[in-house]
């Protein structure tokens, strides 16, 4: 009798396993995100280019925004599928928050400092002109 339980209950595993790998293989996988992009924005009326470089850190992300070499703003970035949503600082301690769609090639997204004033922000892989 106890034979019986044991593999009625390995049965039922396998049968729930096999069925949550099926529908989980019927899901996109998610977009890769690049190592660095290309960001494009406006910010109290003047437009910006800067450099983000995106390392992965444990379960999430270190993320910078540097111009010319030189790293202007750096922070921490998670991921929530098609979504990676940051907090980063200078080196003034002046923090912000961004949030980003994420599709293939391309982030697109807003970003609030202090100030309480919302900026839009798009990064592209590669150098956009």
């Amino acid at each position: 009798m106890t034979m019986r339980r044991i593999d009625w209950t390995i049965l039922c595993g396998l049968a729930l396993s096999l069925a949550m790998s099926a529908i989980l293989s019927g899901l996109p996988a998610p977009v890769p995100l690049a190592e660095s992009y290309r960001c494009r924005g406006i910010s109290g009326g003047e437009q910006y280019a800067l450099t983000l470089t995106i390392a992965t850190l444990g379960g999430g992300y270190s993320v910078k925004w540097s111009d010319m070499g030189q790293t202007l703003y750096a922070g921490w970035a998670v991921r929530h599928g098609d979504a990676l949503a940051a907090v980063f600082g200078d080196r003034a301690g002046r923090i912000a928050i961004s949030s980003y769609a994420i599709s293939a090639g391309r982030l697109v997204g807003s970003w609030m400092d202090g100030s309480g004033e919302t900026q839009t922000e798009t990064c592209l892989t590669g150098n956009p002109a």
